[in-house]
């Protein structure tokens, strides 16, 4: 965790200095940093997409405790940087050349970024589906000083819970009930009965084994962040309300954890939705977009005028971006560029990829309207899986979907530490605040 402190601040601390000239003689033109009088130079590349992230990440190899950066920056220049440095185990002090309430911005910014950023990497057997929405509702409503909040949960003993097939059909393993959890925030001002100006639907699995066509080791192990697009989307509210977003947003989590006992779902199940699409299960580890659908018919339901679903769903939307991205796709491949600029804005990668009609094809099955999982060599795995979401969103529904390829680094990064990472909170916040 950083601990951002003001100008004021008497500690001893090593001071760093970002130096955007190349390296002198006698060091070596690659030369990352040098000495200097009571700490170092830091040479940042001002070719990098995000620099000052990179110079953090640089900070954070050196093992220092307590540092003083010497620059006046931007403050999204020292959340970027304070974002590298934080390697999620250590408490590290950031001095930082400005004011007392300077700091409090971005001491606050960037503390609903870490909650996020921890609650997506804490261990299944802390969290399960129902602690897992409480928790996001927490994050939320620290942010909230005027307006309504509410939280809504169905579960098992709802007597709504018979029609979320999805959820009920990958949690059916489990002794913990699958939950859709529907955080409401409406703004102060804003008529109760106002329609939803965006509804976020974000996938919440607590731990993935894959079910019947179990994983394999190698990538069991971080399944643990399998609930990433749930919390990144609950931080994305949260922080979106610090803004002071004037939208009317409502929040499905779409929660459970997909195990393997005597009751689970098999492969071959036909899952029959509320609003009559069948779904045959070719795959129980593909178990992400059968829960995302009820959440989508939910939102659809609910009048929404925009719909955003994110997920950590597909491995294929890493084989294509890689882990430093992630994917967007949108129906008719219409993307406003608002929501390009917010990512731009916040140094967020993103990039589109294609969803067609002919992508259908790919999704048929022999004993229902679909199939869960791609059924045809050559499949585009990302938009197939958009291809399946698409199917549970209201036509009258602006929609796109967010592919989280970037949500957790095993082996970190240029810019980043080991760990999740935050994806898309900040940038989606500031496309729900404009």
């Amino acid at each position: 965790m950083i601990k951002f402190l003001d100008k004021d601040c008497s500690k001893q601390a090593l001071i760093i200095d970002l130096c955007e000239t190349k390296p002198q003689e006698p060091l070596r033109a690659d030369a990352k940093f040098a000495p200097y009088d009571g700490g170092y130079i830091l040479f940042v590349d001002s070719n990098s997409i995000n620099p000052y992230a990179q110079a953090g990440r640089l900070c954070s190899s050196l093992g220092l405790k307590t540092i003083k950066l010497n620059n006046v920056l931007s403050l999204e220049a020292y959340y970027q940087f304070a974002l590298g440095l934080d390697d999620l185990v250590n408490e590290i002090e950031l001095i930082l050349p400005v004011a007392a309430g300077e700091v409090t911005k971005i001491s606050e910014i960037y503390g609903i970024v870490y909650a996020c950023r921890k609650l997506a990497d804490t261990s299944s057997a802390e969290i399960y589906p129902e602690l897992l929405v409480k928790n996001c509702y927490e994050i939320i409503k620290k942010q909230v000083k005027q307006g309504e909040l509410s939280l809504k949960l169905i579960d098992r003993d709802s007597p709504d819970f018979e029609k979320l097939r999805g959820l009920k059909a990958v949690g059916s393993g489990s002794m913990h009930s699958p939950v859709l959890g529907i955080i409401d925030y409406i703004p102060y001002g804003v008529n109760d009965n106002s329609k939803v100006d965006f509804a976020l639907v974000g996938k919440g699995i607590t731990f993935d084994s894959g079910g019947y066509d179990l994983k394999s080791a190698k990538f069991m192990d971080t399944m643990r962040t399998d609930k990433t697009g749930a919390v990144n989307l609950a931080g994305a509210l949260a922080l979106a309300i610090y803004l002071g977003t004037s939208k009317h947003i409502r929040l499905y989590l779409c929660c459970a954890q997909n195990l393997v006992s005597a009751s689970s779902m098999l492969p071959g199940d036909v899952i029959k939705y509320q609003n009559g699409i069948s779904v045959e299960v070719g795959n129980t580890d593909a178990e992400g977009r059968l829960v995302l659908a009820d959440g989508l018919i939910e939102a659809s339901n609910s009048g929404a005028l925009n719909i955003i679903s994110e997920a950590t769903l597909t491995g294929a939307a890493k084989i294509a971006l890689g882990r430093d991205m992630c994917a967007v796709v949108a129906r008719s491949n219409q993307v406003p560029q608002s929501f390009f600029k917010a990512f731009d804005d916040n140094l967020e990668l993103v990039w589109q990829l294609p969803l067609f009609n002919f992508h259908d094809r790919y999704i048929t099955s022999n004993r229902a309207q679909w199939l869960n999982t791609s059924c045809a060599e050559g499949a585009p795995g990302a938009s197939t899986a958009a291809a399946f979401l698409e199917k549970f969103v209201s036509k009258k529904a602006f929609w796109l979907h967010i592919d989280l390829s970037s949500a957790y680094l095993p082996g970190g990064s240029q810019f980043l530490c080991p760990g999740p990472t935050g994806a898309t909170i900040k940038a989606l916040a500031s496309y729900l605040s404009k």
